[in-house]
């Protein structure tokens, strides 16, 4: 694949990328893991190099979401107010951490905002970590895998249209945009499956 200016710029960056995907992972996924793919079928970066910084970045994030309810400890008034408010708009998914706890996480996964509220939850209600990490640990490749999928599919789709459009980037950005908004469409239906 012919590699315009800016996506010249990234395989410059060279091992950089890795640290920077690594970071985003423990912010926010879908994107991440989408345009990670995407790059990868362009050849820009390291497919198992790629997976294996994914996958820990989500792990090691979504452990530290999990601790930081775990040790919720209000200090002040305004750290009691804000556990006060966030436990009122979680609270209605104890029972589907404690029945449900891989259904929860797994589509927790694909609902933005809500994944990282799951977390400090399951945390803040002390569910058992062993367990937690276990099914975190399944619902995390199998996400992966799902939003990977998508990401190298469209690489390959605009493979075929690149001739059509005048630079690479825009195909990239076209592709995190659909998968953004087709993501907040799906994110809305599992949050009523929940």
């Amino acid at each position: 694949m012919e590699k315009s200016l800016f996506l010249s710029q990234i395989v410059s960056i060279g091992i950089i990328a890795y640290p920077v995907i690594f970071v985003l992972m423990m912010i926010e996924g879908d994107a991440v893991i989408f345009a990670s793919f995407f790059l990868i079928f362009s050849g820009i970066l390291d497919p198992a190099t790629t997976f294996l910084v994914i996958f820990f970045g989500a792990i090691i994030g979504d452990t530290l979401w999990y601790h930081v309810g775990l040790t919720s400890e209000p200090k002040n008034k305004i750290s009691l107010w804000i556990l006060n408010g966030s436990s009122k708009l979680t609270s209605k998914f104890d029972d589907h951490i404690k029945d449900r706890p891989f259904r929860t996480v797994f589509i927790s996964k694909f609902t933005y905002g809500l994944h990282h509220l799951i977390l400090l939850r399951a945390g803040i209600i002390k569910s058992n970590f062993r367990k937690f990490i276990e099914i975190d640990i399944l619902a995390t490749v199998v996400w992966i895998i799902i939003v990977g999928s998508l990401g190298y599919a469209s690489g390959a789709s605009f493979e075929l249209v690149k001739h059509k459009l005048e630079h690479f980037e825009i195909g990239v950005l076209a592709a995190v945009f659909i998968f953004i908004i087709l993501g907040e469409i799906v994110s809305r239906i599992l949050r009523k499956k929940i």
